[in-house]
């Protein structure tokens, strides 16, 4: 460590210890069953007539870990049933509630998957963290989501319930009249 912190450059030595290889590492590695049972679950329920959701099994308990599982959840193409995603709501929801990053992901799936009963969710989370909310309007408003009547309801409950409302209501309003 001395020698390091008084030469210049990296030292060799720091190659020889595998820092840079996060997919041995077993956190991660925890991530990636955690996201092998949700694809098991998603599979079972596509080709069950039951849909039923049994309670997942592995939890993972770093919220650096869930963030790292959202994201995985959010690289997922097809649309993941809401069933499923309120079941990973359950089992992660104090990691969502603790951590605006964790929260913000939830946000993200929310928006991507169009689960309506999360909407209350993302409004609470808009008008509590106007400055995370700012990303998720970007999201919301780029999206491939059709503006029903709900959410343009939404946008426009949690843009008053914020100091910048007039703001977002001409920028809303003019995206409106643009399309």
């Amino acid at each position: 460590l001395r020698d390091w912190l008084h030469s210049p450059g990296i030292p060799g030595k720091i190659m020889t210890l595998n820092i840079l290889e996060v997919e041995t590492s077993s956190a991660y590695l925890e991530v990636l069953d955690c996201y092998k049972e949700i694809s098991q679950l998603i599979r079972k329920h596509k080709k069950s007539k039951k849909r039923n959701i049994p309670n997942l099994e592995l939890k993972l308990f770093s919220s650096f870990q869930t963030h790292l599982l959202f994201n995985k959840i959010l690289s997922q193409d097809s649309l993941i049933p809401c069933k499923i995603l309120l079941t990973v709501k359950e089992v992660y929801k104090n990691s969502i509630e603790a951590n605006l990053d964790v929260g913000h992901k939830w946000c993200e799936i929310v928006i991507k998957n169009k689960v309506r009963s999360e909407y209350q969710y993302i409004e609470s989370f808009l008008a509590e963290n106007q400055s995370m909310g700012v990303y998720i309007y970007g999201e919301l408003f780029l999206s491939k989501v059709n503006f029903t009547h709900h959410s343009t309801f939404l946008f426009h409950f949690t843009f008053t319930r914020t100091s910048y409302w007039w703001v977002w209501e001409k920028l809303w309003l003019g995206s409106l009249n643009q399309s």
